[in-house]
């Protein structure tokens, strides 16, 4: 089986404004662009053979960029979308973090005009597991996989079984925009890349 990578997209002008982004569809800033074409350049020594994207344009604009120095097809999945967070989108993550976890926390609740906890982590375990199949496919080649902030972390607990969800809770993002995953057939992890963005301040579960 090859090694999949999840890549978490370019930094947007919401991401440095530690502001929700969600399903809205904003586009990678100058800075993002510049994290896009370093993750080509990253994977100038790997044989990738696919790269899968969520459809939002954060996400294709990032995949676009590899794809397009490696000469590689482009596959969009919205299973890769990120938590949907309806009316939150846009906000500061700062001040509706307690609300979000508490739609972690409590099925009934939900947040305004967006998608339940439970239908996120079902829809990321989909994509995981045709993402793991695609990998397995692949006969010693890599798959990419680029996705959101919340799809790695929803992975990483999925992976170590963690029924406590701590990378979901966690204050601290696993990756910056821009950085790596990488996962190995029998499904342990590593970041390989941190991405280029400073630490932001506050706490975010965006």
């Amino acid at each position: 089986m090859a090694d999949l990578y999840l890549v978490r997209h370019g930094q947007t002008k919401l991401n440095e404004e530690n502001k929700i982004r969600g399903w809205k569809d904003v586009p990678l800033d100058a800075q993002g662009k510049e994290e896009a074409q370093q993750l080509a350049t990253y994977f100038q020594d790997h044989d990738v053979v696919l790269v899968i994207t969520s459809d939002l344009s954060r996400a294709t604009e990032t995949a676009d960029t590899i794809a397009e120095e490696h000469n590689l097809p482009v596959k969009d999945d919205k299973h890769w979308r990120p938590w949907d967070l309806g009316e939150w989108s846009g906000e500061d993550a700062e001040s509706i973090v307690d609300d979000m976890l508490a739609c972690v926390d409590n099925d009934g609740k939900c947040p305004p005009g967006g998608e339940v906890f439970s239908r996120f982590r079902e829809r990321v375990q989909q994509g995981l597991d045709d993402a793991m199949r695609y990998a397995a496919r692949a006969q010693g080649e890599c798959v990419i996989v680029v996705t959101h902030v919340r799809c790695v972390r929803m992975v990483l607990d999925l992976l170590e079984g963690d029924e406590s969800l701590t990378y979901i809770k966690q204050e601290a993002d696993p990756v910056d925009p821009g950085g790596i995953v990488q996962v190995t057939e029998d499904g342990a992890w590593e970041i390989v890349e941190h991405g280029m963005a400073a630490p932001r301040q506050g706490r975010t579960i965006s």
